[in-house]
Parts: structure tokens; C-alpha cells; sequence
């Protein structure tokens, strides 16, 4: 049971509700148009890119976008992975998503590290696999981040 507090808070947070996933849904797009162009990135899940087979649902379901969510395979080593996810300043290192600040984890190690490899295969959850939950931060600086973060990672 929520308290008086608790449920004011709720509120408060309703009524912004609507512009925080605005703001988020244009931070994913803008990333991942950042990340598809990405020497070091071999491919980006968001919907409601081009190239992407689930572009046409997304438009059918999603007319306001397809929300502040989205994965890439990085294209590299292991210990460049690491190195990159070390070097991350802006982001957050946490599992959960649809926070207010832009989030970074590599599932495969994290949210679904119990799994078998082959568990993984069939979930389609590949070992390069980083998932963004994209905040209200400013996409300028999450690009830049992003980009500090690779060329550290590869230099």
C-alpha cells in the first residue's frame, strides 16, 4: 500500500509522464541512426528504423515512435567490450530501463548471464549484445559518450 506521500509523488510524475517518453523515443532514434552509422557497431535493434523487419508494425502500433529502447552488437573483442563499457561517463551501468537517466548494460552477462549458450542462441541474445535505455539527457552528449567510449575502446 502506497503512502500519502508515496501516492503524491505518483502523481506528480503522471503528469510528465507523456513528455519524458517523447523526449526518450527521440533520444533512441537519434542514437540509433548514430549507432547504425558505427564502424565498431555490427548491427542496431529499434524498430522503427528503415531497415529494420519490424519497421511496418511499428508505424501501424507505434505512430508516436517505439519508445527509449534499443540494443546494438558491438563489433569487437571481448576486452575492447569491457574497455568500452569501462570507459562509458554519461551513461549509467544499470539493468533496469525507462529511467530519466540514459542506461547501459551488456545483457548477456548480466540480465541473462544464468542462461546456457545455447539458451542464449534460441533467445536470440548474442555475446556482443548492449542494451541503451535512453534518458532525457541532451543526444548530443549521450553521441559524444558514445563515441569517447569506442575510440578508447579501439585506439
Amino acid at each position: 500500500m502506497l503512502s500519502a506521500f508515496d501516492a503524491y509523488l505518483v502523481l506528480i510524475g503522471l503528469e510528465t509522464l507523456s513528455e519524458r517518453v517523447a523526449k526518450q523515443t527521440k533520444n533512441a532514434e537519434k542514437i540509433a541512426s548514430f549507432l547504425v552509422e558505427n564502424k565498431h557497431v555490427e548491427w542496431v535493434r529499434y524498430a522503427s528504423l528503415k531497415d529494420s523487419p519490424h519497421k511496418k508494425l511499428a508505424e501501424k502500433y507505434f505512430p508516436r515512435g517505439v519508445g527509449g529502447l534499443l540494443a546494438f552488437g558491438f563489433k569487437g573483442t571481448q576486452l575492447q567490450r569491457e574497455k568500452f563499457i569501462n570507459s562509458i561517463a554519461l551513461f549509467h551501468y544499470h539493468v533496469n530501463i525507462g529511467d530519466v537517466r540514459s542506461l547501459l548494460v551488456n545483457s548477456p552477462q548480466t540480465t541473462h548471464g544464468e542462461l546456457e549458450p545455447n539458451e542464449k542462441i534460441t533467445a536470440d541474445i548474442p555475446e556482443n549484445l548492449i542494451r541503451l535505455s535512453l534518458g532525457l539527457e541532451d543526444p548530443k552528449d549521450l553521441i559524444e559518450d558514445l563515441t569517447q567510449a569506442f575510440n578508447k575502446a579501439f585506439a
